[in-house]
């Protein structure tokens, strides 16, 4: 809950593009939500003694996969592996749980997450046209053996 004002300055810097276009910007108040919420994982990643990533996971249950539907990491931090190591956080937290599927969603033209995505074995499942604010996004997904 200490953290959540940074989260949501991350997000607002990270979501610029959405956030213009019509996605609800972010608030302290919705990442205290997000972390009272059953099921739901908040994860942070510190450097230097501040608050510069995140990454909400929701388990799933038996019927739905476990989802990450939020990541974000500092600009100034980016390209230092930290998105990729809450990535695989959430990913060793699903095993842990006994999900066997873990999705996310990213835009066609967010290659760093796209590498993260492939170099951790997520496989792209679907290409969806138009599918969030009129815009493509890519699905993604990894597999527990």
């Amino acid at each position: 809950m200490a953290d959540a004002k940074s989260l949501a300055q991350i997000s607002n810097e990270a979501f610029r593009d959405e956030i213009d276009r019509g996605m609800q910007s972010f608030t302290s108040e919705r990442f205290i939500d997000f972390s009272k919420k059953p099921h739901v994982k908040v994860y942070v990643a510190e450097a230097e003694r501040e608050v510069v990533g995140f990454l909400i996971l929701t388990e799933g249950n038996i019927e739905t996969p476990a989802q990450i539907h939020l990541i974000a990491v500092m600009k100034n931090f980016g390209g230092k592996g930290i998105g990729k190591k809450l990535v695989k956080n959430a990913i060793e937290h699903v095993k842990v749980i006994g999900r066997k599927k873990v999705k996310l969603f990213t835009r066609p033209w967010n290659v760093a997450m796209s590498k993260v995505c492939i170099d951790l074995g997520f496989v792209p499942e679907a290409y969806l046209r138009g599918e969030f604010l009129d815009a493509d996004i890519i699905l993604y997904s990894a597999f527990s053996k």
